[in-house]
C-alpha cells in the first residue's frame, strides 16, 4: 500500500500552499540550469495559453472517457500539471496537459516512454535539444501573434497596405509586390507631413485672401499662399533681416504691407512704435538718422524712446532722442500703436506654435509610422530565430536512429523548404535576406517587411503541424527532465510496465505523491490485486490522518502512467486500465436544490454504474472518499456497506473507499480476497501529544472506534496543531 505524505483534509490549506510554493516548487538551487529556465518560465507560458489553444484548436485531443471533468477538478490535476512543467516552450506546455488526459492505447504510451528513453540514454542528443528548445521559447511570442486577433502591431500593419476603393484586385496586385510596398511607404512617409503643410499653408492663404480684399493686391499669389508663411516664420525670427530700404522705399501701401508682412520680428515692432502715418495713400515712418538699422537694439531704442524717451531724453541706447521726436512716437504708441505691436508679437507667436504643432504632429506620425515597421521587422527577426531554432531541432531529430521516423519527427520535417507550399517556400527564402539579419539598420526594404508579414498571415495553417511536432517533443524533453531532475531523490519517477492481466493490477513500488515537494515525500507501496492482495479496499481511520490524499496519489498515479507513461514511485507494473471516476467531494447545490446527502447520491449512483460497466476488457479504477455524508453516520455505514457488496461482483474493478464509519471494515470479513482493510498509521505519545505517520497499514484502525478517550484527545490535538499552523502561517505572511 501507499504511504501518504500529507494530511487527509488539507482542502484550501493545501491548495493555496502549493499554489503559493508553485513558483518554487523545487528549490531552484537544486535544479539543473535547463530547469530553472523551464520553471522560472511557466508564468509568461500561462499568459500565452489561450492564444496556444487557438493556434492547436483543430488539434485538441478529445479528453474522452478515461477521465471526467469531476476527476480533473477533485484530483486537482491543473496543480499536478503545474508541479511537474519542464516545458521550455508554450508550446510543449500545452502538450503536456494533452498528456494528461489519460489513453487506454498502450502503443501510444509505450511511443511516448521509447522517445523519452531516448532522451535520457543519449546524453549528447538530451543535450542538443536543451540547447535548441530555449531559442524557440524566446522568440515563440512572434509565432504566437499570428493567431492573435487582438494583437495591436497586425492592425496597425493593416494600414500599410493599399486599400484603393473598388479596385480590390489592383490592391491584391500592389500589395504582393515588395517595390510596390517600398513606393507606398514612401508615399505615407510624405503624407505624414501634412499636418505641417497645412499649418504653414493655411495663415499664408488667410493672409492672401485679406490682401485681395483690401485692395492691397489685384491677385491672389501661389506663391503666397504656399510660400510667404514659411518665409514669414523664417525672416520674423532673423534679426539682421532688414525688409526696409529707405532708399528704395517709397511710402506705398504695398511697400509698408510688404515691410510689416516680410520683415524681421524687430523691424516689425520698431515700424510700429515710431508711428506710420496714413495720407492719401502715402505710409509715412518716422526717420532719423540711425533710427531704422537692423537688429534687435533698433527695436529696443523705439521701445526706450515711446516709453520714457519724454523723462530720460539723454539715456537713449545710443539714440538721440529730442523733445520732439520722443512727443511724436510717445503720443500715440501706448495706445494704439502699442496695441499694434503687441499684436504683431502675438501673431509672431502665433506662426510659432503653427510651426511647433505642425511639426510635432508630423513627426509625431512619422514616428509612429517607423515605430510600427521597426516592431514589424523586430517580430519577423524573432520569427527567423524560432524557425532557424526549429530547423535545428529538425536536424537532431533526424540523425537520431530510434525516434527519426515518428509522426512528430515527420511533422517536424515540414520546416524543411523542399517540403512546403510554393508560398511558404517564397516566405522562408524572403526571411534569409539581409533585411532580417537582426542587425538595427535604420535603412532596409520596409516593402519585403510588409510581405513577408502579409504572406505569414496567410500560411501561417501551414505552420501548425511543425508547431504540433515541437510542442511534442518539448514535452518528451520536458518528461526526460523531470525524471533526470529526480533521479537521485528519494522521490523519483519510473517507466511504467504494462503487464497482462485478467483483473486490474497496481503494482507501485516506493510510490509519492507529485503534488508536493519531494523533499518532503514519504515513499511507499501500493498493492492492488498483486501477491495475494485483494484489488477492492477500505481505509479506515481518524478525520485528518492522511486518507483523503491517499486516493488522490492513488489517482495521480494512474493518471501519469496512461499519460506521461511514468509514475512517481522507484518501479511500477499495472495491467491497462479503460478508466478513473472519483468520487472525492460532491457539491450542493442551491440551484439544482441538491443538498449534500442528495449530492452524494447521485454521484455514488454513478459510480456503481461507472464500476459495474467494467469487464476484463474494460478495467477501471473507483475511488471514494466518505461517501453518503450529509447523513446520521448509521445510514451512511449501511449505504457503503451496501455498494461495497455490489461492486463485489465486478473483478474488473479496483475500488478503494475511504470512511470513519466502521460497518464497511466487515466487508473483508464478509468477503475475503476481494476486500481487505487497512489504515494510516497513527502514535500516540506519552506526553499526550500524536504523530501522523502517514503510512497506509494493513488491518483496521480500531481505536478510531473503540477507544472514545484516545478519538477525543487526539482531535483535540489536531484542531489545536492545526490552529497553530494557521497562526505561524498568518504571522510569516504579515
Amino acid at each position: 500500500m501507499l504511504s501518504i505524505i500529507s494530511s487527509r483534509r488539507f482542502g484550501v490549506r493545501l491548495f493555496l500552499v502549493v499554489w503559493l510554493a508553485g513558483t518554487f516548487c523545487f528549490d531552484l538551487a537544486a535544479l539543473s540550469p535547463y530547469a530553472q529556465k523551464a520553471v522560472l518560465a511557466r508564468r509568461t507560458k500561462r499568459r500565452r495559453e489561450p492564444i496556444v489553444d487557438v493556434i492547436f484548436e483543430s488539434l485538441n485531443k478529445e479528453q474522452g472517457s478515461f477521465l471526467g471533468a469531476t476527476e480533473l477538478k477533485e484530483l486537482e490535476i491543473p496543480i499536478v500539471h503545474y508541479q511537474l512543467d519542464y516545458a521550455m516552450t508554450s508550446f510543449g506546455r500545452w502538450q503536456l496537459k494533452q498528456f494528461l488526459f489519460p489513453t487506454a492505447d498502450v502503443t501510444t504510451i509505450m511511443h511516448r516512454q521509447e522517445v523519452v528513453k531516448a532522451l535520457l540514454n543519449d546524453p549528447e542528443f538530451f543535450a542538443c535539444a536543451q540547447k535548441a528548445l530555449p531559442y524557440v521559447a524566446e522568440s515563440e511570442d512572434a509565432l504566437i501573434a499570428y493567431w492573435n486577433e487582438n494583437d495591436s502591431l497586425s492592425h496597425k500593419a493593416a494600414d500599410l497596405y493599399y486599400t484603393f476603393p473598388w479596385i480590390e484586385n489592383v490592391n491584391g496586385y500592389l500589395n504582393d509586390s515588395k517595390t510596390a510596398l517600398d513606393w507606398g511607404m514612401l508615399l505615407k512617409t510624405i503624407r505624414r507631413c501634412d499636418s505641417l503643410f497645412v499649418e504653414l499653408c493655411k495663415v499664408s492663404f488667410a493672409k492672401e485672401l485679406l490682401k485681395l480684399s483690401i485692395g492691397v493686391t489685384n491677385n491672389v499669389s501661389l506663391e503666397g499662399m504656399l510660400l510667404n508663411n514659411a518665409k514669414s516664420l523664417f525672416r520674423g525670427h532673423v534679426p539682421w533681416y532688414v525688409r526696409y530700404d529707405e532708399h528704395k522705399y517709397l511710402g506705398t501701401q504695398a511697400q509698408y504691407s510688404d515691410l510689416m508682412e516680410n520683415g524681421s520680428l524687430a523691424d516689425r515692432w520698431a515700424a510700429f512704435l515710431r508711428g506710420a502715418t496714413f495720407d492719401d495713400g502715402k505710409v509715412e515712418i518716422l526717420q532719423e538718422d540711425g533710427w531704422l538699422k537692423a537688429g534687435w537694439d533698433n527695436t529696443a531704442g523705439a521701445l526706450w524712446g515711446a516709453t520714457f524717451g519724454q523723462l530720460f531724453p539723454d539715456f537713449s541706447l545710443a539714440y538721440k532722442w529730442s523733445s520732439e521726436q520722443a512727443q511724436n512716437i510717445s503720443d500715440a504708441s501706448l495706445a494704439k500703436k502699442g496695441f499694434v505691436a503687441l499684436a504683431v508679437v502675438g501673431y509672431t507667436a502665433y506662426l510659432d506654435y503653427a510651426l511647433y504643432t505642425g511639426s510635432r504632429d508630423s513627426f509625431t506620425s512619422i514616428k509612429s509610422l517607423f515605430g510600427t515597421m521597426d516592431a514589424l521587422r523586430a517580430r519577423l527577426i524573432d520569427v527567423v530565430r524560432a524557425l532557424h531554432a526549429i530547423r535545428a531541432l529538425e536536424r537532431y531529430v533526424a540523425l537520431h536512429p530510434t525516434i527519426s521516423d515518428y509522426p512528430f519527427a515527420h511533422k517536424m520535417k515540414q520546416v524543411r523548404a523542399e517540403n512546403v507550399s510554393q508560398k511558404l517556400k517564397a516566405l522562408l527564402e524572403m526571411l534569409d535576406e539581409k533585411t532580417f539579419k537582426g542587425d538595427e539598420a535604420w535603412i532596409y526594404s520596409r516593402g519585403r517587411v510588409l510581405l513577408a508579414h502579409k504572406i505569414l498571415l496567410e500560411i501561417k495553417d501551414e505552420l501548425v503541424p511543425v508547431l504540433e511536432a515541437v510542442a511534442e517533443f518539448d514535452a518528451y524533453v520536458s518528461i526526460a527532465t523531470l525524471m533526470q531532475e529526480h533521479e537521485q531523490k528519494n522521490a523519483r519517477f519510473c517507466f511504467v510496465e504494462f503487464v497482462d492481466a485478467n483483473e486490474p493490477i497496481l503494482d507501485i513500488q516506493a510510490c509519492w505523491v507529485p503534488m508536493l515537494m519531494p523533499e518532503r515525500a514519504v515513499v511507499n507501496d501500493i498493492k492492488f490485486g498483486i501477491d495475494g492482495q485483494p484489488n477492492k479496499w477500505v481505509i479506515t481511520g481518524p478525520n485528518g490522518g492522511g486518507k483523503s490524499t491517499f486516493l488522490k496519489a492513488v489517482g495521480h498515479a494512474v493518471i501519469l502512467g496512461h499519460g506521461f507513461g511514468i509514475m512517481p514511485a522507484q518501479r511500477a507494473r499495472i495491467a491497462p486500465l479503460a478508466g478513473l471516476r472519483t468520487c472525492l467531494r460532491p457539491e450542493e447545490s442551491l440551484l439544482d436544490d441538491m443538498s449534500q446527502f442528495m449530492a452524494e447520491k447521485k454521484r455514488m449512483d454513478e459510480m456503481l454504474q461507472f464500476v459495474q460497466e467494467s469487464s476484463e476488457a474494460q478495467k477501471v479504477v473507483a475511488l471514494i472518499d466518505e461517501p453518503f455524508r450529509g447523513t446520521v453516520d448509521a445510514e451512511s455505514a449501511e449505504r457503503i456497506y451496501s455498494f461495497g457488496q455490489k461492486v463485489a461482483q465486478r473483478p474488473g474493478s479496483i475500488v478503494c473507499i475511504a470512511t470513519h464509519v466502521e460497518k464497511p471494515v466487515g466487508l473483508a470479513q464478509q468477503m475475503p480476497g476481494i476486500f481487505g482493510n487497512c489504515h494510516v498509521g497513527i502514535a500516540e505519545h506519552a506526553d499526550g501529544t500524536f504523530e501522523r505517520l502517514f503510512t497506509v497499514q494493513l488491518g483496521c484502525e480500531h481505536w478510531w472506534f473503540d477507544d472514545a478517550g484516545k478519538r477525543s484527545r487526539f482531535i483535540d490535538w489536531l484542531s489545536t496543531e492545526y490552529s497553530q499552523k494557521k497562526a505561524s502561517e498568518t504571522s510569516k505572511s504579515a
